[in-house]
């Protein structure tokens, strides 16, 4: 007989605010509490992390990242992981930026999808659910 074991979602979320990132994973937990969830303040951080990947843990299944952040932006980290054999996930931006230009740049450096920022708890809960039904895949293996 095969076992079926549910390897459970991990989403960067990427967010010089974190406060943003607190409602984001509140958000995330509501949604689902087996969706696990990692914080970082800015693109070096999370471009450092993701580089040390393949020996040292689990790749995520789905990138949240903000466009203006200090030291290194959200259009910087796009740029940098757009070729990277490390990136095996989508990347999702979420900007209080609608502009054209800002969603035109994100389509090209490879973002799966472009999301203006919410502004409370229940249009978070729904966007994130909205992101989850488009861009997360569960992740089933057998042994």
């Amino acid at each position: 007989m095969m076992n079926l074991q549910f390897n459970y979602p991990l989403v960067y979320l990427v967010d010089d605010n974190s406060m943003d990132n607190d409602l984001s994973q509140l958000a995330i937990q509501a949604i689902d509490p087996n969706i696990q969830t990692t914080s970082f303040l800015d693109g070096r951080e999370v471009l450092s992390h993701i580089s040390k990947l393949p020996n040292e843990g689990k790749s995520p299944s789905l990138m949240v990242l903000d466009v203006n952040m200090p030291f290194v932006g959200g259009f910087e980290v796009l740029a940098e992981l757009q070729h990277s054999p490390y990136k095996t996930f989508p990347i999702i931006i979420m900007s209080s930026s609608s502009l054209p230009d800002d969603q035109e740049r994100a389509k090209q450096l490879g973002a799966a999808g472009i999301y203006e920022k919410p502004y409370g708890y229940l249009e978070t809960v729904d966007l994130y659910r909205e992101i989850f039904m488009k861009h997360l895949v569960p992740e089933v293996s057998s042994s």
